[in-house]
């Protein structure tokens, strides 16, 4: 298990690295995607700071394995928060272009963009779960739980959560 936790942040580190390295090169093409997804005109110019940085934050703390767990519960916050967001837009029957790595993978959402969240989320997930804070000693996510069974659970409710929303985004209602 160790190595599937090791590879699933090297995966992590990879995908949120890019992923705000590529919003910070292209701060304009990011504010038209932030713009185009709905976000309120006042909010579009941080959003294009923070959301990279915060990316490159998910990615820093992925990669070191003191916080690798904290971080793992980052991305899965980003996950969630971009997964509703393109749930929305396509139940809306809006498919604005998707540019989460900058110019480098732009194009329109679909349910394939939830499925590759869901992908990370479960990689992330599985972090969060099985992650190798404990063996420097650092304070663990999964110490806040009251059962040992909680990360398996919050896994399978995700992937729950993520399938019914690929069943039901494409369709406007």
């Amino acid at each position: 298990m160790a190595v599937a936790v090791l590879i699933a942040r090297i995966l992590l580190v990879i995908v949120f690295g890019v992923a705000g390295l590529s919003k910070l090169a292209d701060p304009r093409g990011t504010r038209g995607t932030l713009h185009a997804f709905g976000s309120p005109k006042p909010l579009v110019a941080p959003l294009a700071i923070v959301l990279p940085v915060v990316e490159l934050a998910i990615a820093l703390a992925l990669a070191l394995p003191a916080s690798a767990e904290w971080g793992a519960l980052g991305a899965l916050a980003v996950l969630a928060l971009v997964s509703s967001v393109v749930c929305a837009s396509l139940a809306r029957g809006k498919r604005p272009e998707c540019r989460c790595f900058g110019r480098l993978a732009a194009g329109p959402i679909s349910s394939l963009t939830l499925a590759r969240n869901g992908v990370f989320a479960a990689l992330a997930a599985l972090i969060a779960w099985q992650g190798p804070a404990a063996a420097v000693g650092a304070a663990r996510p999964g110490d806040l739980a009251s059962a040992p069974w909680a990360g398996l659970l919050a896994l399978l409710l995700g992937v729950t959560g993520l399938t019914a929303g690929l069943a039901g985004c494409g369709k406007s209602g």
